[in-house]
């Protein structure tokens, strides 16, 4: 494999490259063409190891259809057993992964800070709609602010800008034409009917836009369930634009302070999964790693191309070098199978094991350098490390052996000395003792954006029949949505429009999906409930003591809520309850109809 990937363009301008690591200053010359040559390179590589992994399970379902219907053995992966299950068994194994989506909880999507502003910001929200004297002021403001929260992050502030602003006019856009709707006969029931069309085909581009839409068609159906004169509808739509700008305005409040903080956690987290990947062996067969990271490393640095200024370059040069790491560490991780199939020396394993540990170690510190967590004394020690361990090494690439054995001893030895270049390289960008020339024009940005709208349209034309699934999806949803529709306004509750609300927040595009979400959502209702309850009964009605709860209640679903999805539920639930009580309504019937329609809805 690394011969088929290692082509003349790339070894020569890996040569200049690791010639130039070698200057004084540490001064790093990054090439167009070098550059080039590497994206085709890496490209070649992602290629080749997913047409192999492809190939592989291709065969491996063939082998499994031309077994009888009745065999229910199957063989373990990685291993020579094989596992004697009954269809019982199979249909055991089948709830316990529903019952393990149903109560997982992913931990690292947790963030206190986040949670913290967007608390903030809610009740910031609250306590302007309050002081407008608008009907429906506070719960609109409120609203506004919490779904435009559900966009919040901790990407780049240039993309979280952008991304928090559009929710923010979305929103507040859909407010308005949902109580406008709610004006003309049938008119509800056909807005919401392709805005949840919209919403659908929405998936298409990704979950951000997709939670946007869904949130939009649930301030659409919100708004459109209540009583509004055309100034208390344009004020109220007005209050939620201010409640997504007030917490756009949290959310970029460090952008002088700490502008390039999210692009420098992007770079770090990388780092570490490259360290980490180093001491973990891959076979050829085997897609690359840390492709999953790289990707979002490269999304979270593309505003920087349209910047300049030494920080900018330096943390492009520095994905630049962990790009070139990556294809070195690829190499070398696969060079123990071509060891053990040609009998090489167990020196030669030994050696090369302990250079991907050291290795590993520098990527690691580079990592942790960039979070602030080791000083620089530590980090060059690490690297010296790793150059200390190519020493060993090189008289294993000048000894006498048979040429298929010395060409890969060599070949080896060349991409450690590659990623000892690179090594160095990046210390230098990190400590900011390096220079950084880039070599990319200024005017690039413009073809490329070219390029974005017309995959926009591509994905659009592709999606729009029926062997879709994102098409399936979008008119699933808009069928569930009319006919929920339609109950609700046949049994004309007051609060009737909770059940449409529930359907686009469970409808989801896979079947496991929905249903895991509906029962969470309906557990998450109740429990929700019931701490909307014990806040009634037990602490005094007062404005201060709603606002507070309710502020404590974000906090909660935006800290716990992206864990699971039933947390989620259960704090949007007493948040929801507690916001229109603002309005006056009974906290009773509130709690009685929030239950009865949301299982209608769920179910």
């Amino acid at each position: 494999m690394s011969q088929i990937l290692s082509p003349t363009i790339t070894a020569a301008s890996m040569s200049v490259f690791n010639r130039q690591c070698f200057l004084p200053h540490h001064h790093v010359l990054i090439h167009a063409v070098h550059q080039r040559s590497v994206q085709i390179e890496q490209k070649a590589n992602v290629l080749m190891c997913h047409a192999l992994h492809s190939g592989a399970n291709y065969l491996k379902r063939l082998a499994s259809e031309s077994r009888p219907v009745n065999e229910w053995k199957t063989r373990q992966p990685g291993t020579g057993r094989t596992d004697d299950r009954t269809p019982q068994a199979v249909k055991h194994s089948s709830w316990r992964a529903f019952w393990k989506i149903l109560t997982s909880f992913d931990r690292s999507r947790m963030a206190p800070f986040m949670a913290f502003r967007n608390s903030v910001g809610m009740l910031l929200s609250l306590v302007l709609g309050a002081a407008t004297q608008i009907g429906f002021g506070a719960p609109a403001a409120g609203c506004g602010a919490l779904f435009v929260s559900y966009s919040d992050g901790s990407d780049p502030y240039r993309h979280r800008a952008f991304r928090l602003i559009c929710a923010s006019v979305v929103i507040s856009g859909a407010a308005f034409v949902g109580g406008m709707s709610e004006r003309y006969p049938f008119g509800v029931g056909v807005v919401a009917a392709a805005a949840a069309f919209i919403a659908g085909m929405a998936v298409a581009f990704g979950q951000t836009v997709a939670d946007v839409g869904m949130v939009s068609v649930v301030m659409l159906i919100l708004f459109a369930g209540q009583q509004f004169t055309l100034k208390s509808l344009a004020g109220s739509a007005l209050l939620a634009l201010a409640g997504g700008l007030a917490q756009t305005a949290l959310s970029l409040a460090l952008w002088p302070v700490r502008k390039y903080e999210p692009e420098r956690r992007a770079l770090a987290l990388l780092y570490l999964e490259l360290g980490r990947i180093a001491t973990e062996p891959i076979g050829l067969a085997d897609a690359p790693p840390a492709t999953a990271r790289m990707s979002q490393t490269h999304a979270a640095l593309q505003s920087l191309q349209q910047e300049g200024g030494d920080e900018s370059l330096r943390y492009r040069s520095l994905l630049n070098q962990a790009e070139r790491a990556r294809l070195c560490l690829i190499r070398l991780l696969r060079a123990p199978t071509a060891l053990d199939s040609d009998g090489r020396s167990d020196e030669a394993r030994e050696a090369l094991t302990r250079f991907l540990s050291g290795a590993g170690g520098a990527l690691a510190a580079i990592g942790e350098f960039l979070q602030g967590t080791t000083q620089r004394e530590s980090l060059h020690e690490k690297i010296a490390k790793a150059n200390e361990l190519i020493e060993k090494w090189r008289p294993l690439a000048v000894r006498e052996a048979p040429a298929d054995e010395a060409a890969l001893l060599k070949e080896v030895l060349f991409q450690m000395d590659a990623l000892a270049g690179q090594l160095r390289a990046a210390e230098g960008l990190a400590t900011g003792s390096a220079a950084t020339i880039w070599s990319s024009p200024g005017h690039s940005a413009l073809p490329w954006r070219r390029l974005g709208m017309n995959s926009v349209v591509a994905s659009l034309r592709a999606n729009l029949n029926f062997r879709s699934a994102v098409f399936r999806h979008a008119v699933r949803l808009s069928i569930c949505l009319t006919i929920a529709g339609a109950i609700a306004r046949a049994t004309d509750w007051s609060h009737a429009y909770w059940i449409p609300m529930t359907v686009v927040l469970v409808l989801r595009p896979d079947f496991a999906g929905t249903f895991s979400r509906g029962l969470q959502r309906i557990a998450g209702t109740i429990v929700g409930l019931i701490v909307a309850t014990a806040v009634f009964y037990w602490l005094p009605q007062t404005l201060a003591v709603q606002v507070t709860a309710i502020g404590i209640g974000v906090f909660l679903l935006r800290w716990l809520g992206p864990a699971n999805y039933g947390l989620f539920a259960m704090g949007v639930t007493a948040v929801i309850v507690l916001m229109l009580t603002l309005t006056g309504a009974a906290p009773k019937e509130l709690i009685t109809d929030r239950l009865v329609d949301t299982s209608i809805g769920g179910m």
